[in-house]
């Protein structure tokens, strides 16, 4: 990783693409030196650059927008970082589609950070509603939905886990087919025996079907399992 200063001084030669890059390694840079504050203000100068260069929702604008949300969710300002993650997914939808890796980029990432929000609480349900009007469905979209199950397993808890003292949450990215059954599912946070234990239980979940335009279709989803000792 470069040094905040070398980079810092690099900065005013740069333009475009390349200035936007930069203000987001230095950002990270600093927050690695635990400068907190000047990596939130290059981040947010990053989003600026780009939209003020390519526009609200370009493709330019999508890594420092996702990178803004990530810093603020992880500080902890839930409702900050979803005014960028909402960003992202826009970004996303208009440039790069409804399917490319940037939607499970996003969502897995929010998913992940988001331990400090309870799942079905109002402002996660609106910020639900604001996702899934961008995509233009009423079914959800890689969004957190546990609240949607018909049934939904407790996980099993590991004796390793027990032993070893590990508890807090694991996400698991489902695909759910078209008569509401989990055919896939993925731990997305966490490798351990939480993740897997997450995982099974996420492959008896059910749900109702999905319908899109009359017809049952198949859709992806996150379910997240808190694991407390």
């Amino acid at each position: 990783m470069q040094k905040a200063a070398d980079i810092y001084q690099k900065i005013p030669n740069f333009k475009g693409a390349q200035k936007i890059a930069a203000l987001e390694t230095l950002a990270y840079s600093q927050l690695l030196d635990g400068r907190k504050a000047e990596a939130e203000a290059n981040y947010l100068k990053a989003v600026e650059v780009a939209e003020s260069i390519f526009g609200t929702q370009s493709k330019e604008s999508f890594s420092p927008v996702l990178s803004s949300a990530i810093f603020y969710a992880r500080d902890g300002k839930f409702e900050k970082a979803d005014d960028f993650y909402l960003k992202a997914y826009a970004a996303a939808i208009k440039n790069l589609g409804k399917e490319g890796k940037e939607i499970d980029q996003i969502s897995n990432s929010r998913s992940c950070l988001f331990n400090g929000r309870k799942v079905g609480d109002e402002k996660e349900k609106a910020f639900d509603a604001a996702r899934d009007k961008l995509f233009g469905i009423d079914a959800d979209k890689s969004g957190i939905i546990n609240g949607k199950a018909l049934s939904l397993p407790k996980p099993r808890y590991p004796v390793e886990a027990r032993e070893k003292g590990l508890s807090g949450t694991a996400s698991v990215k489902v695909k759910i087919d078209e008569q509401g059954n989990v055919i896939e599912a993925k731990s997305i946070c966490r490798d351990d025996v939480l993740g897997k234990a997450a995982e099974e239980s996420a492959h008896g979940a059910k749900f109702s079907p999905t319908i899109k335009d009359g017809k049952p279709v198949s859709v992806t989803g996150i379910i997240v399992y808190n694991f407390v000792p």
